[in-house]
């Protein structure tokens, strides 16, 4: 029995490296980045908010236009984010289709998996391209609406 035969996860193919590690890393990092950058916008956004609501105080036109403009930087902010996943999740859906095997060689997996070849990896490669393109629709509409909704709100 050779190696290319084994159904389980020490086939050759498990010791390839990835082919873009720094793309992965710098990838990885910049999803990391705008989801803390888009949290801390959402701290700033509860406190404008907050002002704003304050039954208080009359409500100041600098401080709604302050809050309508964090609106905007948060959901492009949380937008990008997005459209990073996407963009990992297409990149990892083509590295599936291109193989031919489910995981890819070169990535890093929890824990031991049967790997998939052939149509079955292919069918999951689909599934992934799906998924991408459905994040990357919901990012592009939150760049694009958030300034829609922020102005049918005001």
């Amino acid at each position: 029995m050779n190696d290319t035969s084994k159904q389980g996860w020490h086939g050759p193919e498990r010791r390839q490296p990835h082919p873009a590690p720094r793309g992965r890393r710098t990838l990885k990092w910049g999803i990391i980045a705008g989801a803390l950058g888009g949290f801390g916008v959402l701290l700033y956004l509860d406190a404008l908010l907050q002002r704003v609501t304050d039954q208080t105080q009359p409500v100041s036109r600098h401080d709604v236009a302050e809050l309508a403009r964090w609106l905007r930087i948060m959901s492009v902010i949380m937008g990008a984010s997005i459209l990073g996943v996407a963009l990992w999740i297409g990149h990892f859906a083509l590295r599936i289709a291109r193989s031919g095997v489910y995981p890819p060689p070169g990535s890093r997996q929890l824990g031991g998996r049967r790997v998939l070849r052939g149509t079955r990896a292919r069918s999951v490669a689909v599934l992934a391209y799906t998924l991408a393109v459905a994040l990357a629709v919901a990012g592009v509409a939150l760049v694009l609406g958030a300034p829609l909704l922020v102005a049918l709100a005001i």
